[in-house]
């Protein structure tokens, strides 16, 4: 007697557009992450590399903050 295999759901997932403040969120855990980590360097400055000049500005102001309370 053969046994039913299920079908499989070929649909992909959909989220929702990642916006401007959210990579720049990331960007800024990144290069913080980076000053710690030899290994962080590399994708952090893929990362940032590729962010417009607002949002380079938005996070080294939110890498100034990060780094202003770790160093407290």
């Amino acid at each position: 007697m053969k046994t039913k295999t299920k079908k499989r759901s070929t649909r992909k997932a959909k989220f929702p557009p990642v916006t401007s403040s959210e990579i720049v969120m990331v960007a800024a855990f990144f290069m913080s992450a980076a000053v710690f980590s030899e290994r962080m360097v590399e994708p952090a400055t893929k990362l940032f590399d590729q962010l417009s000049d607002t949002e380079k500005v938005a996070v080294m102001a939110i890498g100034d903050k990060i780094m202003g309370a770790l160093r407290e």
